[in-house]
C-alpha cells in the first residue's frame, strides 16, 4: 500500500509553523533554536546544512562548542536567548514530516551562510580598495 502524500490543509498547517519559526529565530538573531549567528567566517564555513544530524546538534542543546563543530567563541551565550524559540520549533517539527523539517531548516542555514559569506566578501573587497588606494597614495608621495 502506498505512502499517503500531505493533503493541503497538512502542508499549511506545516508551512504556518515553519513561518512563525523562522520568525521568532529572526527576531532573536539566530539561524536556528540553539544556533547563533556564527562568530567568525570559519565558523559558518563549518556549518553544513546538508547534515541534519548537526543541525540537531545545535537545536538540541546548543553544545557546538563542546562536540567541536564551531571553534570561535559563539556571538550569543545566553541560554535563554538561545532557546527563545524552543515552544516554536516544537509545534514546527510536529506539523511537518521529519523529513521537511529537516530540509526547512537546512535550507535556512544554506540560505544565512550564503548571505553571511556574501556580507564578508564584500568587507574583504572594500578594505581590499581602500588598502589599494593608500598603496598608490603612499606610492605618488615617493
Amino acid at each position: 500500500m502506498p505512502k499517503q502524500f500531505p493533503s493541503a490543509e497538512t502542508r499549511r498547517h506545516c508551512w504556518k509553523a515553519r513561518d512563525q519559526y523562522f520568525t521568532c529565530l529572526d527576531a532573536h538573531s539566530l539561524w536556528l533554536d540553539g544556533l547563533p549567528v556564527p562568530a567568525s567566517k570559519k565558523d559558518c564555513l563549518n556549518l553544513d546544512p546538508a547534515n541534519p544530524l548537526l543541525l540537531k546538534a545545535y537545536a538540541r542543546g546548543g553544545d557546538a562548542h563542546k562536540k567541536g563543530f564551531l571553534k570561535d567563541k559563539a556571538v550569543v551565550t545566553d541560554q535563554k536567548v538561545l532557546f527563545a524559540c524552543e515552544s516554536m520549533r516544537l509545534a514546527f517539527e510536529k506539523e511537518c514530516l521529519p523529513s521537511w523539517s529537516a530540509h526547512f531548516s537546512g535550507l535556512r542555514v544554506k540560505e544565512l551562510q550564503t548571505k553571511y559569506l556574501a556580507e564578508k566578501v564584500l568587507e574583504e573587497d572594500k578594505k581590499r580598495e581602500q588598502e589599494g588606494n593608500d598603496f598608490w597614495e603612499r606610492v605618488q608621495k615617493k
